[in-house]
C-alpha cells in the first residue's frame, strides 16, 4: 500500500491504530488512539495454511489435505523521529510508551489483549497485537533516544459471532463419510451424493482408490466439496 494515501479532505491520511472495549469493535476505549508520525513504505501480509498429512505405505507417498486457513498477519515498521527535523518536537521514549499503551496494555479481568482496529484510508484489519519490537538508532549526548523503530506485527481477529457464523458455513461444506457396506458400487454412491456420476473421477482419487469395483466393506469412503462449477 502506498504511503500517499489522501483522506477526502485532501490531507495525507495517517496509518491509525484504535482500541475497543468490545470484541465486536463497536465501542471505542475514550483516548486509546495511536496515530504513525510516518506512514510505513511497505508492511507485509502472511497467510497461513493448515494441511493434514495423509501417508499412504503401498505408494510411499503423503498426500496434503487442505484443513483450514489460519489468521492473517500484518508486520510494519513504525519510525519515531525526535531530532525536530520534521518540525514536529516529540518525545520518543513518551511516544513508544503511548503506542504500548493503545496496542499492548490488557484488561486482568479479562486475561487477553484490547481488541484493535487498523486504519489507513479504508480499515486494513480487525486485529490484536502479537509482539513488538524497539530499535533505538539515535540518542541525546544524555543518553536519551533522539530516533526509534518499532517492529510491531498484529494477528486477524473476528468475534465469537463472526467465529460462529464461519464455523457453520464450514461445517454444511466439510467432507462427508459413508461405511461401504456389502455390494456398495462407488458409481452408486456418487450419483446418490452429488447428483451427477461424472464426480466419480474425483471421488476416487481423493480416496486413493487403485479399483473403482472393488470396494472394501467396512471403510469409510470420503465425500469431498466439489467445486459446483466443475
Amino acid at each position: 500500500m502506498s504511503a500517499g494515501i489522501l483522506n477526502t479532505d485532501g490531507k495525507l491520511a495517517k496509518l491509525t491504530i484504535m482500541a475497543f472495549k468490545d470484541e465486536k469493535r463497536m465501542i471505542p476505549i475514550p483516548g486509546d488512539e495511536f496515530r504513525v508520525m510516518f506512514n510505513p513504505k511497505h508492511y507485509t501480509k502472511k497467510y497461513n495454511l493448515c494441511y493434514d498429512e495423509k501417508d499412504n505405505v503401498a505408494k510411499s507417498k503423503t498426500k496434503l489435505i487442505f484443513k483450514k486457513s489460519q489468521p492473517q498477519n500484518y508486520s510494519f515498521n513504525f519510525l519515531i523521529d525526535g531530532t525536530g527535523g520534521t518540525g514536529e518536537k516529540v518525545d520518543v521514549s513518551q511516544k513508544i510508551k503511548e503506542f504500548l499503551s493503545v496496542v499492548h496494555n490488557y484488561s486482568p479481568e479479562k486475561n487477553k489483549p484490547k481488541p484493535l482496529r487498523l486504519f489507513w484510508g479504508d480499515e486494513i484489519s480487525k486485529c490484536i497485537l502479537t509482539s513488538a519490537e524497539v530499535s533505538y538508532t539515535l540518542f541525546k549526548p544524555d543518553g536519551k533516544p533522539l530516533r526509534a523503530t518499532i517492529k510491531a506485527t498484529f494477528k486477524e481477529d473476528a468475534d465469537e459471532e463472526f467465529i460462529k457464523r464461519m464455523s457453520s458455513k464450514i461445517s454444511s461444506n466439510m467432507d462427508r463419510a459413508r461405511k461401504i457396506k456389502d455390494g456398495d458400487q462407488l458409481a452408486t454412491i456418487v450419483q446418490s451424493a452429488y447428483g451427477k456420476i461424472d464426480a466419480i473421477s474425483a471421488v476416487a482419487q481423493f480416496n486413493q482408490l487403485d479399483n473403482f469395483r472393488q470396494l472394501q466393506k467396512g471403510k469409510n469412503l470420503r465425500l469431498p466439496s466439489l467445486n459446483k462449477n466443475k
